[in-house]
């Protein structure tokens, strides 16, 4: 095309424009272009093109004013509560400031206690959850995003969920959530913010989603961006409610400094703040590394506690897998209770 280009030239042939493959000249100069320029109907030859598909001006340019557009500014308020144990004053400050974010600086705040508090108060709540084990946290009615959604995977056709009955739609754990399912939930927000309320809880500091959410940015500065925009209103807690003295409020504190600004190795915060011990007895919540260490653990604190059997009744179990027996159906990372044992025939 270059070379094409300025032999056109250099031969008094004036050219009009240049597209990819395309030279526009006058036809008056058609016969003179033959000869200067390689013209067959093989890979790489030039054409001359079917008048009948061009389309010529046929009016002298005119100038087209694009309209402003008019920008809109997100704005997002903090809502100052002075006491955070005067749960009724917060719930009327979530009904005057719809919809709401409930950020916690610690988990164990109260952020999803305000919300199961609405259910004494008479409204109709539903908590949608980002996995099946968090519905269990909650009493009433409960449902996982991609149930509410509608968002199907696989084989499995889900509709998305009437909500039309219900009062109040808490967004639990946001944080969880991907990309696509933000959309969703601000879609949702848009639509609904006026004849619902709606609040959304979640902390950037525990899990983030599966997905990642972006590789050029910080990523807390850029979910708490997605749900500024999304959620206008916010109230952060301050106090961990489940601390009663205020050794251990500072001792929490200042773990959490040493975790996430002062970025100490594990090692050292755990010498720093705990005490080894030797005996695994001392308290039924452990934390094992590996599985085959949880199932060692959990089989000798079975035996302080002098159970010989596999199951007995009282105990929870997990669910780890999706499963199905007669007509009862076992969800997973749900936690059930051994009411009654019972050999069955299948």
């Amino acid at each position: 095309m270059y070379q094409d280009y300025y032999k056109l030239r250099n031969n008094g042939v004036r050219i009009y424009s240049v597209k990819i493959d395309t030279f526009v000249i006058q036809r008056y100069d058609e016969e003179r272009t033959k000869i200067i320029l390689n013209f067959h109907n093989g890979i790489g030859g030039w054409r001359i093109n079917k008048y009948e598909d061009i389309k010529l001006p046929n009016v002298e340019y005119e100038i087209a004013k694009n309209e402003i557009i008019e920008i809109p500014t997100y704005k997002h308020t903090i809502i100052e509560i002075k006491n955070e144990y005067d749960t009724d004053n917060i719930i009327e400050a979530i009904k005057e400031n719809n919809p709401m974010m409930i950020r916690g600086v610690y988990p164990g705040t109260g952020k999803s206690f305000i919300c199961q508090k609405m259910v004494d108060k008479g409204y109709k709540v539903i908590f949608i959850c980002p996995t099946n084990r968090l519905l269990q946290e909650f009493e009433g009615d409960t449902l996982t995003l991609n149930n509410f959604f509608g968002i199907s995977f696989g084989d499995v056709k889900l509709e998305p969920f009437d909500y039309s009955g219900y009062d109040v739609i808490v967004f639990d754990e946001i944080y969880f959530s991907s990309l696509s399912t933000y959309w969703r939930i601000k879609q949702f927000v848009e639509d609904n913010k006026h004849n619902k309320i709606i609040i959304t809880t979640g902390d950037t500091k525990q899990l983030k989603p599966i997905q990642p959410l972006t590789n050029i940015q910080e990523y807390e500065l850029y979910t708490d961006h997605i749900i500024n925009n999304i959620f206008t209103n916010n109230i952060v807690l301050k106090e961990y409610k489940k601390l009663k003295t205020q050794e251990d409020k500072d001792k929490l504190s200042n773990v959490k400094i040493d975790i996430f600004v002062n970025k100490l190795p594990f090692k050292t915060i755990i010498e720093k703040y705990f005490r080894y011990t030797t005996s695994i007895s001392g308290s039924k919540h452990n934390i094992a590394y590996l599985n085959d260490i949880c199932k060692n653990v959990a089989s000798e604190i079975r035996k302080f506690e002098n159970r010989k059997d596999k199951y007995e009744v009282g105990e929870f179990l997990i669910c780890r897998e999706y499963t199905k027996i007669l007509i009862s159906i076992f969800n997973v990372n749900f936690k059930y209770k051994i009411v009654i044992l019972e050999r069955m025939e299948l």
